[in-house]
């Protein structure tokens, strides 16, 4: 883990509702797995006060240039949508746990919604390097959110619409209950996006008997456990931290509402 001030080597729209910024992240570093954070800071100054965690889009060793994909939501996203290449963050990180890949499973089903496309996207180019099966599932309110299609390319790629303006008509889960019964068999589910998504995937890979890894986005504004404000609730009662106990966890040990 490195606390660095880094250089913005790229910062693109890739849809109207998305954005993808490249920057340095050096091997020295430590080197980032699908599922990872860091904590971004933009400005030195006191406002913003606290960092913003954000998960790893992609990380290619030979540029030594990692990336992520985030939506303008306040302040801290105004202003890194304003950055230029060769101006700096600083960036905290790797930081928390990854999907657990060990052993690369045959088969993957990768499900997105929204920002949680990035992540998901890092994983599955990581299988299918790995020559593990993968298929993605995307999942977007309307046509005009979809981000550049060239992020997805070479990844088989299902797009779901819920106002089915592109692609499947649904939402994700949808997706996933209309696939036939051998595409999903002894599949193991990576699934990252709002939480009312995730529990929803939860709640499919139970019926379906099948291991389902869930991203959890919350505000992990120290992203080392010490302010203790990014707790969730695990199936025994237990609370856990995000940011050090996570961000990646077995669908099954926590606790859904």
């Amino acid at each position: 883990m490195q606390d660095q001030t880094v250089r913005v080597t790229a910062n693109r729209a890739i849809s109207p509702d998305f954005l993808e910024v490249e920057f340095e992240w050096r091997r020295d570093f430590g080197l980032p797995a699908p599922g990872q954070f860091f904590e971004l800071r933009i400005t030195e100054t006191t406002a913003p006060l606290l960092r913003r965690p954000y998960a790893f889009s992609g990380y290619d060793p030979d540029r030594q240039v990692a990336a992520m994909v985030y939506q303008v939501r306040g302040q801290s996203t105004q202003m890194l949508a304003r950055r230029e290449p060769g101006q700096t963050v600083r960036v905290l990180g790797p930081l928390g746990n990854a999907f657990g890949l060990d052993g690369r499973p045959e088969k993957v089903v990768a499900v997105a919604g929204g920002v949680g496309l990035g992540p998901i996207l890092f994983a599955a180019r990581d299988i299918a390097a790995a020559g593990s099966a993968v298929r993605v599932v995307a999942g977007f309110r309307t046509r005009d959110l979809i981000p550049d299609r060239g992020l997805w390319h070479g990844l088989e790629t299902a797009v779901c619409t819920d106002d089915g303006s592109e692609g499947f008509a649904g939402n994700v889960v949808d997706h996933l209950r209309s696939l036939p019964a051998a595409d999903l068999d002894g599949a193991r589910l990576l699934a990252c996006g709002p939480m009312p998504m995730l529990a929803a995937t939860h709640r499919f890979a139970q019926e379906r008997g099948l291991v389902c890894e869930v991203s959890v986005e919350e505000m992990m504004a120290c992203g080392l456990g010490v302010c203790v404000g990014c707790v969730v609730e695990r199936a025994d009662g237990e609370m856990v931290r995000v940011c050090t106990d996570g961000p990646i966890f077995d669908s099954g040990v926590l606790a859904w509402t």
